[in-house]
């Protein structure tokens, strides 16, 4: 094993050593919302959910999940008289993003308005999460 892949094992392992990580970790869909929000940035539920296509009670359970496990952030904005909520990626978040290798990649969806011609954000965080993780060593 080399030294670099023992240290992002290692430091994968002190971002996991809460289980309600693991647990946030576990699904696709939490994966991509985080890379959802690290590309496009702070966003609404109603945005999110309409990005990746999920009804908005589904939606409001994960992204409580990636709360509790302190890897997203929520603020109540005012608006129209209504609060909604606003999320956005926390270090823990990006630092996830970074140990998998994805990081670098996602930020090539914040550099250009649509690396992937007719896909959304959400999918193209999909893909780069599934298909283009950096190398671990």
């Amino acid at each position: 094993m080399t030294p670099q892949l023992s240290s992002r094992i290692e430091e994968l392992a002190r971002l996991g050593e809460k289980p309600e990580v693991f647990h946030a970790l576990s699904n696709e869909l939490r994966r991509v919302v985080l890379g959802l929000l690290y590309a496009e940035g702070p966003m609404y539920q109603s945005d999110i959910a309409k990005h990746v296509e999920i009804k908005p009670n589904l939606l409001a359970y994960h992204l409580e999940i990636l709360r509790k496990a302190d890897l997203v952030e929520r603020k109540y904005v005012e608006r129209s008289g209504q609060n909604f909520s606003l999320y956005s990626i926390k270090e823990g978040g990006k630092k996830f993003l970074e140990l998998i290798g994805a990081k670098a990649n996602l930020d090539s969806l914040k550099k250009s308005s649509s690396p992937m011609p007719g896909t959304s954000s959400a999918e193209q965080a999909r893909y780069l999460l599934k298909h283009k993780r950096g190398s671990m060593d």
